[in-house]
């Protein structure tokens, strides 16, 4: 097709040179610029397109919902009695939100908010609070609760088609509250009535660094697992009443493992 296209543009060529010899016949039939345009015109049909400034839209934003398990480690986990540091929390419940603004291809603004939910070990705690209180049982009214406010960063590898693993940073705000229990009388032999030991709100700098592993199932919805470290810590120290000269915060720290299932705007 090329070989033809090619052969009538040198015929065309060889007639117009032809055509030149008589002035007549050009000022007759041909203005001055009619062989520049048909070279220009022949020239471009011959030539491949360019496709090389093809856009694809690459900003967009993405809200992600994640629930799962929330497992205390460290000192938020243990439960010795002895360990004036112990958090004496159990494994709870983890949920909340991304939101994340891509800036630069691959790279993610996020703002997160994390829910965590740890029940309280009362039967171990009970061994240094009830030391000195007999006739009396300990009930827990209300558990750990942890409330993570985070903004940072997340980065996207490409693991395959439409796999992604995306580490990613955070930092921000921790808004805790420390367990609430009652010392309740268990005979006649108590010398008082209830106590309340009421739960104690603090607002701490925290982080968490973890990463996803995300599957795009088209150009809106995505799944993932999230596994994430999160850190912070309270001043008041929960064993503080039961030890001499405790003057230590209290750590929180915990793994969460989330599934999470996106939706992207705008892409």
């Amino acid at each position: 097709m090329k070989q033809g296209i090619a052969l009538t543009y040198l015929i065309l060529i060889s007639s117009l040179c032809f055509a030149q010899t008589d002035s007549l016949s050009v000022k007759a039939t041909l203005r001055p610029d009619t062989s520049l345009i048909i070279h220009t015109a022949i020239i471009d049909s011959i030539a491949p397109a360019d496709t090389s400034k093809k856009v694809t839209k690459k900003d967009f934003i993405s809200i992600e919902f994640h629930f799962g398990l929330s497992k205390p480690i460290g000192n938020y986990n243990n439960d010795y009695f002895a360990n004036p540091l112990a958090g004496y929390a159990r494994e709870g419940l983890s949920i909340g939100l991304n939101f994340s603004i891509r800036v630069k291809e691959n790279i993610d603004f996020l703002v997160s908010y994390s829910r965590q939910t740890n029940d309280f070990k009362e039967a171990e705690f009970s061994k240094n609070a009830l030391a000195k209180k007999n006739n009396y049982v300990l009930k827990v009214n209300e558990n750990w609760r942890n409330n993570f406010i985070l903004l940072g960063g997340s980065y996207e590898f490409k693991l395959g088609e439409d796999n992604y693993f995306t580490p990613r940073f955070l930092v921000g705000l921790c808004v805790s509250k420390t367990p609430e229990y009652v010392f309740e009388p268990s005979s006649a032999k108590a010398t008082s009535v209830s106590e309340t030991i009421a739960s104690n709100s603090e607002t701490r700098f925290a982080f968490k660094l973890g990463f996803g592993l995300k599957k795009n199932l088209n150009d809106k919805f995505t799944l993932s697992l999230n596994p994430d470290f999160f850190y912070s810590s309270t001043g008041r120290n929960i064993n503080k009443p039961y030890f001499d000269n405790l003057n230590t915060a209290q750590s929180i720290s915990t793994i969460s493992f989330c599934f999470g299932i996106g939706y992207r705007i705008g892409r």
